[in-house]
């Protein structure tokens, strides 16, 4: 896992170092979605941050039913960040696999927990 997170975030793990960086990889998990699988909806309750170790999902915001595109995210790119340092577990997008995606999933409350604790 260790190798796999460096060569998808190499300036990350570098910042890190090894003794933090394995403080990180204890607290999250790995999550694999298929094709079309919704990660997190507009609007909605989130409590993770998702750093994307390979696949590609794409960004959009919704309102009154019409939903508007925003880009694209792949490999060494992260998600749920927004709603972790506003302090807002709402959702301000929907995240969505475009083909299969692995995925680092790190809980706002352990995200918190390591940020005090290190």
């Amino acid at each position: 896992m260790t190798a796999e997170f460096e060569k998808a975030f190499p300036l990350l793990t570098e910042r890190l170092g090894r003794d933090s960086l394995k403080l990180l990889l204890e607290s999250a998990r790995i999550v694999e979605c298929p094709d079309g699988a919704v990660i997190t909806r507009d609007g909605q309750p989130v409590d993770t941050l998702y750093l994307i170790l390979d696949g590609v999902l794409s960004v959009a915001v919704e309102q009154d039913g019409r939903s508007l595109r925003l880009g694209r995210f792949g490999k060494g790119k992260w998600i749920g960040e927004v709603s972790l340092f506003s302090g807002t577990p709402i959702a301000s997008s929907t995240v969505t696999a475009e083909g299969p995606v692995r995925l680092l999933a790190l809980r706002h409350a352990d995200f918190e927990t390591l940020r005090k604790d290190h």
